[in-house]
């Protein structure tokens, strides 16, 4: 048992290490690319319009997958602490499941439904 632990343990100082030397390659990508683009719309004259789009693109790619990893985090963190069983929990999750319903849509002829049964038959 103690083995497995240990092994427990290595495995999550591994992942944490790997994650902070993806995370700061990452950033470096970001700001080597963005430094890129700055320079070659400085220097540009029409030669590398599709240089710069492909590294916008890749920068863009980039910040999108970051924006995804905070979001997680933020939703993993409230997950953990935010679930204590008060009531200003429970008043979050009754407006999270409020904005997540479908009070009314369009059925196959456009016409907008709103009856909760008729909803559901679209579905």
């Amino acid at each position: 048992m103690r083995n497995f632990q240990a092994g427990l343990d290595r495995c999550k100082q591994l992942l944490r290490t790997w994650s902070k030397d993806m995370n700061g390659k990452q950033r470096q990508l970001i700001r080597q690319r963005s430094e890129m683009i700055q320079e070659l719309q400085r220097i540009n004259q029409g030669d590398f319009n599709d240089t710069i789009k492909g590294y916008q693109r890749e920068v863009n790619q980039l910040l999108a997958e970051e924006e995804i990893k905070w979001r997680q985090r933020a939703k993993q963190l409230w997950l953990k602490e935010g679930d204590k069983n008060t009531s200003y929990f429970h008043k979050c999750a009754s407006q999270r499941k409020k904005n997540n319903s479908i009070h009314q849509i369009a059925n196959e002829r456009g016409e907008q439904v709103s009856n909760k049964s008729e909803v559901k038959d679209i579905f």
